[in-house]
């Protein structure tokens, strides 16, 4: 009973966080931080999990097998994730940072995740961010664009507006002087589905 208690406990705590949380994203609308998206997403799994649990719990008390409450269409699928950026230099060398982390800041500040020390760059230049299952990348910039090329496309994301772009496998993404190749492993862990970085070819 006291489990049970404690369980009631975390959600109602959650919930609360969970309400400020989307309180914030409807003021700051399409400029959310995100970390304010992954925090919304890490307490909703949280949530569905203590709810799973107190079921269980509620079944045990009243003498019914425990057992587990399958998951439904609607619930937040759980992704294992590792991305590489693999940094090409003028003289075709390469150097790797990899990263399980599901926020990555890239800028020229030194608090940042990845430092780029350029005129170019901006302090808080953009992040790398993991998604509802997927990559993207955040520009933030406000003075200084940031470039993607995908096979032979090239999106440009301007100075001055907070954008967003889909991340695949192989696209190379340029910050000031900088280039960096992404690749990155997901796997799914409810379905096993996996998407898996082919090895960099240098064009």
């Amino acid at each position: 009973m006291l489990r049970q208690d404690d369980v009631k406990k975390l959600l109602v705590n959650h919930n609360r966080r969970l309400q400020k949380l989307k309180e914030q994203q409807a003021l700051q609308g399409i400029s959310v931080d995100p970390k304010i998206l992954i925090e919304i997403e890490d307490i909703e799994a949280e949530i569905e999990e203590l709810q799973q649990e107190l079921k269980e719990l509620e079944n045990h008390e009243v003498g019914k097998e425990p057992r587990r409450v399958p998951r439904t269409s609607t619930e937040k699928k759980r992704t294992t994730s590792r991305i590489r950026l693999i940094h090409v230099t003028s003289t075709g060398q390469h150097s790797l940072i990899e990263s399980n982390d599901r926020l990555i800041a890239i800028g020229r500040a030194s608090k940042n995740h990845v430092q780029i020390p350029e005129q170019e760059v901006s302090w808080e230049h953009g992040q790398i961010i993991l998604m509802q299952g997927s990559y993207y990348y955040c520009h933030l910039s406000k003075s200084n664009p940031s470039i993607l090329r995908r096979r032979g496309e090239e999106y440009l994301l301007r100075a001055g507006g907070k954008e967003e772009i889909l991340l695949q496998n192989q696209d190379r993404l340029t910050i000031g002087n900088t280039t960096f190749i992404i690749e990155f492993d997901l796997i799914n862990e409810d379905t096993g589905y996996t998407t898996t970085a082919k090895k960099h070819e240098d064009t």
